[in-house]
């Protein structure tokens, strides 16, 4: 009598739960046994055989905790009713955002890949388009200006194909870096025609009016210098801007030579310039600057190579090599 009894309240304390997951879904346990099983949900006549004939699993439910083994398949059952979707692979091409892009610089990476095609099929009115007006004002070019360019390089065999995008990054929050590589074919005047090289660059993005242009030169930016002139050896020098590049710093000065002889610097026993970052210091590119007398150059530029976070702090111009002579000019680049 006592055995009945117990058999029948854990037959109404286990018919509920079969129930309620009978009402949770259509699927059936053919993931689980063998194809064409038992509905989930329908009682199961040797699970109650096994229940009524083991003292420790009528124990168990008693209690309100799982028989033995039941919890884990009761947990694949309700895993089974909701799947977890899985993501689906799909091919790239090497020409689409590497995976380095972000929601930040996928928008420069498109605008790379348009800009690169309207050179790549002769479209340059398009390609022209898609150029800052930031960059174009700081080159002192038009639009018609960079079409012409463009054409010129087109007519003297130039050639732009199988552009890469290799990564991007956030230089500021107007500017994206993009990181690219192509086939060039560039005229080599010593060889007397065209040669095909592989060019590596970054290409300097800007958001203008909502969208993402083309620095033209791969110019980031620029700034305009407020600094005194200075005067040594009849030759004055006043820096008149900073223009900052994806491939080095350049200084852009104002020089006069106001004797009756030619002056001459950038000689082998000089260092035409140093850069000064803080605590770092950079040479400039030895370049040999001829003035003439009584002469003006107002787009004089010295170039340091490298991509700079910073603007330099000083530089320093013309300073002998192996001497502790002061330079020439020393002239602080800080607003």
């Amino acid at each position: 009598m006592k055995k009945k009894m117990i058999i029948l309240a854990v037959g109404l304390f286990i018919l509920p739960l079969l129930a309620a997951c009978q009402s949770t879904a259509t699927a059936t346990q053919s993931g689980f046994g063998s194809p064409g099983g038992r509905p989930m949900g329908t009682p199961n006549p040797d699970m109650m055989t096994q229940i009524a004939s083991n003292p420790e699993m009528q124990t168990r439910i008693a209690s309100g905790g799982p028989p033995g083994g039941l919890g884990g398949q009761g947990g694949q059952i309700a895993q089974a009713a909701t799947p977890t979707p899985t993501a689906e692979l799909t091919a790239t091409s090497t020409k689409e955002p590497t995976a380095t892009a972000t929601p930040e610089t996928y928008p420069a990476e498109q605008a790379a890949q348009a800009y690169f095609a309207a050179l790549e099929s002769g479209d340059f009115s398009a390609a022209a388009g898609l150029i800052s007006s930031y960059s174009k004002m700081v080159s002192n070019l038009t639009s018609g200006d960079i079409v012409a360019e463009l054409t010129s390089r087109q007519s003297n065999g130039w050639s732009w194909s199988d552009l890469e995008i290799i990564g991007s990054q956030v230089f500021d929050k107007k500017t994206v870096l993009v990181h690219v590589t192509y086939q060039s074919e560039i005229p080599d005047s010593a060889a007397g025609k065209t040669v095909k090289t592989t060019v590596d660059e970054l290409w300097p993005f800007r958001l203008e009016t909502g969208k993402w242009l083309y620095n033209w030169s791969n110019i980031i930016d620029y700034k305009t210098l407020g600094v005194d002139s200075q005067q040594a050896g009849g030759l004055t020098m006043k820096p008149m801007q900073l223009i900052r590049y994806t491939d080095k710093i350049r200084l852009v000065l104002l020089a006069q030579n106001g004797t009756s002889g030619a002056i001459v610097i950038g000689r082998p026993n000089q260092v035409l310039a140093t850069f000064h970052f803080g605590g770092k210091s950079v040479d400039a590119e030895q370049t040999r600057y001829f003035f003439d007398a009584y002469r003006s150059y107002p787009d004089m530029t010295i170039d340091a190579q490298g991509l700079y976070e910073e603007y330099p702090d000083s530089v320093e111009i013309v300073k002998f090599k192996d001497s502790a002579t002061a330079p020439w000019f020393i002239f602080g680049l800080v607003d």
